[in-house]
């Protein structure tokens, strides 16, 4: 397994932008709805099931199931977030422990973590009803593209499929990767995941990008309650999330970003720069 790290924040596209882009100042409603950048506290956050919070030697996180089969965990923030006019989400993981049974491909290890919206806020583990998902699967089933792929579900339909992305993504072999889920909530109907492995710190990847899509019909209030969850079965991992955070609104997150903190300020006036708040997120070793 890699040394372990938080990587930074922006990538050298996104400083370049802000060095030579006109005045930007972020106010305090732009920061996330919730952001947990680690799980030393859980305050907002309904935890269900075998998810509970452990120390992995790095830091807090919030470990979804442990490496034994037959579990289920989630865990969704108890505020409802105004999701249909577009939002912006992403969360850090590593799945580490894998073993149990192999998958289609001889690979052991499941089955993964998804990103959830419901209506109502869960009174159990189960997120199997969830309207909207998107899952970061490890385990190759009858019909799977492989043992690592990103399937996107509305109202327990297949919205978008990617191949296997094992070559790339291989989420269980206990590098940290961040998941981002950006829907832009314009006319053209804009979903896009995009994938990061912090280890290496290789470039982004958007892994989906799909027009045609719409919460609206989903969910009639505007709102839904986010949040992550996970399940083993005759295969199993460590399912752990690092950080986790959403933005309500239009606006898509950086790519490769972190969610600005409120009241910071960018400015570039005729070659010059005021000091500038990189937003840098490391994880240690103790």
């Amino acid at each position: 397994m890699f040394p372990r790290r938080r990587a930074a924040g922006l990538f050298l596209p996104a400083v370049l932008a802000a060095l030579f882009a006109p005045a930007v100042f972020c106010p305090a409603n732009a920061r996330a709805d919730f952001d947990y950048p680690d799980f030393s506290s859980t305050a907002g956050l309904n935890l269900q099931g075998s998810a509970a919070v452990v120390n992995d030697g790095i830091s807090d996180v919030l470990r979804l199931t442990p490496a034994t089969g037959s579990q289920i965990g989630s865990a969704f923030n108890t505020t409802a977030q105004q999701v249909v006019t577009g939002f912006g989400t992403q969360f850090d993981f590593d799945f580490t422990d894998p073993g149990g049974i192999s998958d289609g491909s001889g690979n052991p290890g499941g089955d993964g973590v998804a990103f959830n919206l419901a209506s109502a806020l869960p009174g159990s583990a189960v997120f199997a009803s969830s309207e909207f998902s998107v899952l970061f699967d490890t385990f190759q089933n009858a019909g799977d593209p492989g043992s690592n792929f990103v399937r996107v579900l509305l109202n327990g339909a297949t919205f978008a499929l990617t191949g296997d992305l094992t070559s790339s993504f291989d989420f269980s072999n206990g590098d940290e990767y961040r998941a981002e889920i950006n829907t832009i909530g314009d006319a053209a109907g804009t979903l896009e995941v995009t994938l990061i492995n912090l280890t290496t710190n290789a470039a982004p990847q958007v892994v989906i990008s799909q027009t045609g899509f719409s919460l609206a019909p989903t969910f009639a209030t505007g709102t839904a309650f986010a949040g992550l969850g996970a399940f083993t079965g005759g295969a199993f991992e460590n399912h752990d999330i690092i950080s986790f955070a959403l933005q309500e609104g239009p606006e898509p997150l950086v790519t490769g970003g972190v969610i600005p903190e409120p009241g910071t300020l960018i400015l570039a006036l005729g070659g010059g720069l005021l000091p500038v708040v990189g937003f840098v997120r490391r994880r240690l070793r103790r």
